[in-house]
């Protein structure tokens, strides 16, 4: 059976069923948009344009470095912007499709191409090498040290060095026939990789040599069809401090303590995209696209925001004390992060957003159509 794709996911997921099932369902609508009463705003800086993506391509991350911001399009052209003004820095055409996300470092900008290569590119614009990697990547590459790591969608975990591209180490687990089209992406932390797996667990590795150090498990496959047993673990996991957060699709949502491998708490979730943090709450989007706030100590929801129910199409982004969402029509929603509300929103344009990322000033968002906005959140 095909891959089904990630982003997508929520609304072919009915189609799917009835074909390997045979039992009628709707797709989900949209919640439509209701009126609120503003009190924040996004203020344009600049917009720019890259190539449209595919529904082909695997997650899309928008890079921000210290004076820059990089998106790599769905044709392989990678651009660097002034993070400030917007204007192009530089261009690279990598001569192939992109298939993940990029990795971007001090030094470097890792990317996987459709035609199975790995390349690495210098923060000035120039290839640095490329590599042959046996599997198709849909998540980020990490760069750590004088690693670039990075993960299969077969259940591989490869370290290349960064200095010349040859492979330095390999880690592999089996994983089900069927999953959803994407993986978690590895990310280090104090050399421990954390990665997880369509097979729904998560494992802690030694950073230099790919050896395991634990093995967790957050959701167990169930059910009687393969649809029903997807237990991907899609969403990067997360390291705040000593504690590790992770979600699965039809899993769990979970924390663990990284200093003795114990759960802290656990609780029945499901949810697919990358999720945001602040000091003390998590921002996870679950796979019907309800928004939902989550205290860090407990697991218990402190809010959930319906009214985004099946609108939401990318991770959240969090800026001060507010939390920016984008949807499928190109809005993105301003919520307090404290209660939830939708407090407010503007039109970056038609087509989904895919994808954000947010420093202390500004928010950064693409939409599928490869429009690139810049913005900063204002009370009115």
């Amino acid at each position: 059976m095909n891959r089904i794709t990630t982003r997508w996911f929520y609304l072919l997921l009915p189609l799917a069923l009835i074909t390997a099932c045979g039992s009628p369902s709707n797709v989900e609508k949209p919640t439509a948009l209701k009126p609120f009463k503003a009190s924040y705003k996004a203020r344009p800086l600049w917009t720019a344009s890259v190539g449209p993506f595919r529904l082909s391509t695997g997650r899309i991350n928008i890079g921000a470095g210290r004076n820059s911001v990089y998106l790599a399009d769905g044709a392989g052209v990678v651009y660097a912007f002034d993070a400030g003004s917007g204007a192009e820095q530089w261009r690279l055409d990598t001569g192939a499709p992109v298939s993940a996300a990029l990795g971007v470092s001090d030094r470097l900008l890792a990317l996987a191409l459709r035609d199975g290569r790995i390349i690495a590119i210098t923060r000035e614009g120039k290839l640095s090498w490329s590599a042959d990697v046996a599997g198709e990547v849909l998540a980020a590459p990490a760069i750590w040290g004088n690693t670039v790591i990075v993960q299969t969608s077969d259940g591989r975990i490869t370290g290349f060095a960064a200095k010349d591209g040859k492979q330095v180490w390999v880690y592999e687990r089996t994983v089900p026939s069927l999953t959803l089209r994407g993986s978690s992406g590895p990310i280090v932390v104090e050399g421990l990789l954390v990665a997880g797996f369509a097979s729904g667990h998560i494992v802690g590795l030694d950073a230099r040599n790919g050896r395991l150090v634990w093995e967790k498990v957050v959701a167990l496959p169930s059910g009687r069809s393969d649809i029903e047993r997807l237990a991907d673990v899609d969403a990067p996991p997360v390291i705040i401090g000593y504690r590790l957060f992770a979600v699965s699709y039809q899993g769990q949502l979970m924390a663990m303590d990284l200093r003795n491998g114990n759960i802290l708490w656990s609780r029945s979730f499901s949810s697919y995209l990358p999720f945001a943090y602040d000091a003390s709450r998590l921002y996870v989007i679950n796979d019907h696209g309800v928004v939902v706030g989550v205290d860090q100590g407990t697991g218990a929801d402190i809010w959930a925001q319906n009214d985004l129910k099946a609108r939401t199409s990318c991770n959240p982004v969090v800026n001060g004390n507010t939390v920016v969402v984008g949807d499928i029509e190109g809005y993105i929603h301003i919520l307090d992060a404290a209660t939830g509300k939708i407090i407010g929103r503007s039109s970056l344009g038609s087509g989904p957003v895919i994808s954000q990322v947010g420093t202390d000033s500004t928010v950064y968002s693409v939409l599928e159509n490869g429009k690139l906005s810049a913005y900063s959140v204002q009370a009115l």
